[in-house]
């Protein structure tokens, strides 16, 4: 859950008001609790500029659209061992079911074992 602090947070050395992308879609309908916490903001600072927060996203980080449970399970059965693989598989993910992240392991223990995959994405991208 979202707090009220990580909606909209006072940047003093670039002297920007610096707005989540929902706290500014809400602020624009006067009346409403981010539109009068918005104008308070900037009658405490009026020389301060008002922008949106962006995430800097590392240009290096390997994606793989597509990999989805759907298509990890699918490429198993199709593969020799796949009930072996399927069943290690299952487990991996009964174990870490109670976790809030748990298809970057999913992922991980997927292309460790089946590293062609790697390829066949990288092809399909560059297509």
């Amino acid at each position: 859950m979202k707090t009220k602090h990580s909606e909209m947070r006072i940047d003093y050395t670039k002297k920007q008001i610096i707005l989540s992308a929902g706290f500014a879609k809400k602020s624009r309908f006067p009346g409403t609790d981010e539109y009068n916490r918005l104008k308070a903001i900037r009658e405490d600072f009026p020389e301060f500029a008002v922008s949106l927060r962006t995430i800097n996203k590392p240009k290096s980080k390997e994606t793989y659209k597509g990999l989805t449970y759907e298509y990890i399970e699918n490429y198993i059965h199709s593969h020799e061992n796949s009930e072996k693989m399927f069943a290690e598989y299952q487990n991996l993910k009964d174990i870490i079911a109670c976790h809030n992240s748990h298809y970057p392991k999913v992922k991980k223990w997927f292309l460790n074992n089946y590293p062609e995959i790697k390829l066949e994405i990288d092809e399909a991208k560059t297509a």
